[in-house]
């Protein structure tokens, strides 16, 4: 079977703790880029994702934010938005347990004034020992319409994300539609 195409994650497999692409990386790269098609697939913004993008003159579709299909200039190719009153019921729910949330929101990532949000592509709540996060994802799955994974923090070890997006706007569901 012949590979048509690579997908990358960023943390962790193409940059290391301190967000670097090392050498030895990049020559790879560089060698397989003429051979079959590479796509980055991150939790990232799109800023920073099209940052390494560009370092490594990639020319395919990329998947950031969880589940939104970018081209290398960040025109929008795919997506699946929560909704607003998918959004608003998530929040709500979550607002009075005092947790650090950050969502993805209009190509921006947002860490407050959350009430007038429209294009939410993750919710993720942050930093939670396993147990912690197994039971945060236990309660978010009891909400219809919405997917939910827990993620290794790429920055402090043993520590955990838990991700809610559209039940339909998954990486896979990206890479499914257009990719």
């Amino acid at each position: 079977m012949k590979y048509k195409l690579i997908l990358l994650d960023l943390d962790g497999t193409l940059i290391d703790s301190s967000r670097i692409i090392s050498d030895k990386v990049k020559r790879t790269i560089n060698k397989a880029r003429n051979k079959i098609a590479i796509s980055m697939v991150s939790s990232r913004d799109e800023e920073e994702v099209l940052k390494y993008v560009k370092e490594l003159n990639l020319n395919n579709y990329h998947i950031v934010e969880g589940a939104r299909l970018i081209d290398t200039k960040g025109k929008e190719i795919w997506h699946r938005y929560l909704s607003p009153s998918k959004t608003k019921e998530i929040l709500n729910l979550l607002k009075p347990c005092n947790l650090e949330i950050v969502v993805f929101a209009d190509g921006k990532v947002c860490k407050d004034n959350f009430e007038k949000l429209k294009k939410v592509t993750l919710i993720i709540l942050q930093h939670f020992l396993w147990s912690e996060a197994l039971k945060w994802e236990k309660f978010l799955k009891r909400i219809k319409g919405v997917s939910v994974l827990i993620v290794h923090s790429s920055s402090i070890p043993n520590v955990w994300n838990v991700l809610v997006s559209h039940k339909h706007g998954t990486k896979r569901h990206a890479a499914k539609n257009g990719l």
